[in-house]
């Protein structure tokens, strides 16, 4: 698991220069993402990328020459941010975040850090079409690493603390720690966090409980971390599971272990402890990021698989053929014992969520794209129906990718709902979100940095993605 450290003060500005053309959305309804009910018959005039008025359509003027959008019977929201993302590519990628009305990602760990600097600064600056970016750079793990051209190997805490000086220097915005790393070592990338002034977030490791990672002043933890193994009443029980012993290289007995610990793991849950676990998230300001996307994506690859996806067609063949039940490294060795409990479990994980969110812990909408099924941009809208399965309402789901990541990143003042001076990244839908949650995905325009971006050209955005996947021979 990862640990990202985000520095706010090294974070670009939104992508795109800001239009200082005026541009007035009339007669719309606003659903302003503070909690409030929607506000129907009301106009927003945006221009140098900010919202200039908020007001009733028959009280708010606006200069001669402004372009006038009809929003009679449409819904105005934020925004979304997904606040986990792996960018590993720039004109495949980047235009799907747009088109989606994705324009701010948190990337979490990549393989060329050069690179995600540079389209963090040209996103920024408005010469590459994407959203704005917030990275982690490369990751932080242990010794042996999950993924040598994913990381930078830790096996000492001075070490750690080196790393974190270095990718500081580097000027990326977070520091993020893997599974692998040993106590000492992530106790001693924490601390330097702190003494550079980067918040941290990520993964918890396997040497720390998840109450040590809140109480280290980790931000944000990914994937739900240990929180249902931490929550266990017999942890004895879970350990036995996992310390069965398997013959070496043979994955199908791997899966099947990890089954039975995911059966142990349901069976010994305690809520008592897991309640006590959130009280210690809501002390310490600990975020979830769960990724439901990319949990369901694996939980029911074969489902996927056989009813296929057309948005597919914006992934390149080569991946999508690695999507195949019988070909993906998780997927391909698994047992009908496994399959079974990861089902089970991936409710479990739904459970958790809805009753996090019961509690007060802060919640975060993140897909952990690309993984199969999990596409940059359109995972985003299937994440905040998911979170709506798990138990938020609508309004919460939509608030834990606007409202949300604008008060993680200490932006609201700034971002993050609708009102007069904040930055103007929105979403225009044909219909209301709160009345069913997949309409997010009625996307009629994008308003980036105060440019309206229509229906057409966001369709020239995905059909580009579309010719370029096709130009690449699988």
């Amino acid at each position: 698991m990862l640990v990202a450290v985000c520095a706010l003060a090294l974070v670009p500005a939104p992508a795109l220069a800001p239009s200082n053309a005026q541009t007035a959305i009339t007669n719309v309804t606003v659903i302003d993402m503070t909690g409030q009910p929607p506000r129907s018959g009301m106009t927003v005039v945006i221009g140098g990328g900010r919202i200039l008025k908020l007001g009733t359509t028959s009280s708010t003027r606006f200069p001669d020459g402004t372009t006038v959008v009809d929003g009679t019977g449409k819904f105005l929201i934020p925004s979304f941010w997904d606040m986990h993302v792996h960018l590993v590519d720039s004109d495949k990628m980047l235009p799907l975040f747009v088109a989606n009305g994705v324009l701010g990602v948190r990337d979490l760990g990549g393989r060329d850090l050069d690179k995600t600097l540079r389209w963090r600064a040209d996103t920024a600056a408005g010469t590459l079409v994407g959203p704005r970016i917030v990275t982690a750079g490369k990751v932080l793990d242990g010794v042996p690493q999950a993924d040598p051209s994913f990381s930078i190997p830790v096996k000492s805490p001075e070490e750690g603390r080196q790393a974190v000086r270095d990718l500081k220097a580097k000027g990326v915005d977070c520091i993020k720690v893997y599974d692998v790393l040993s106590r000492d070592a992530y106790f001693g990338i924490a601390d330097e966090a702190k003494k550079v002034r980067l918040p941290f977030v990520g993964h918890v490791p396997i040497a720390i409980t998840t109450a040590e990672a809140s109480d280290a002043g980790q931000k944000s933890i990914e994937h739900l971390g240990k929180i249902l193994e931490d929550s266990s009443s017999s942890p004895g029980t879970i350990r036995a599971a996992q310390a069965e012993s398997i013959k070496q290289d043979d994955y199908a007995a791997f899966t099947t272990r990890m089954g039975r610990t995911y059966d142990a793991i349901i069976a010994t849950y305690s809520s008592q402890r897991a309640e006590a676990l959130f009280a210690r998230f809501r002390k310490n300001g600990t975020w979830q990021v769960p990724t439901l996307s990319v949990k369901h994506g694996r939980t029911f690859i074969d489902e996927l698989d056989a009813q296929g996806d057309p948005r597919a067609k914006y992934v390149e063949e080569s991946q999508r053929n690695y999507w195949k039940p019988k070909v993906g490294f998780f997927s391909r060795y698994r047992t009908p014992s496994y399959i079974f409990a990861q089902k089970a479990y991936f409710q479990k994980e739904l459970d958790l969520v809805g009753a996090m969110q019961r509690a007060g812990v802060k919640i975060l909408a993140g897909t952990d794209t690309p993984n199969a099924y999990v596409i940059a941009g359109f995972s985003l809208h299937d994440e905040l129906a998911l979170l709506v399965s798990a138990g938020l309402t609508p309004m919460e789901a939509l608030q834990s990718a606007t409202l949300r990541p604008a008060e993680f990143f200490g932006e609201l003042k700034s971002s993050g709902t609708i009102a007069k001076g904040k930055s103007a990244n929105l979403i225009l839908l044909d219909a209301n979100p709160l009345d069913d949650i997949k309409n997010t995905t009625r996307i009629r325009a994008v308003v980036q940095n105060g440019r309206y971006l229509s229906r057409k050209e966001l369709d020239g955005m995905l059909a580009g993605v579309e010719a370029r996947n096709s130009a690449v021979a699988p």
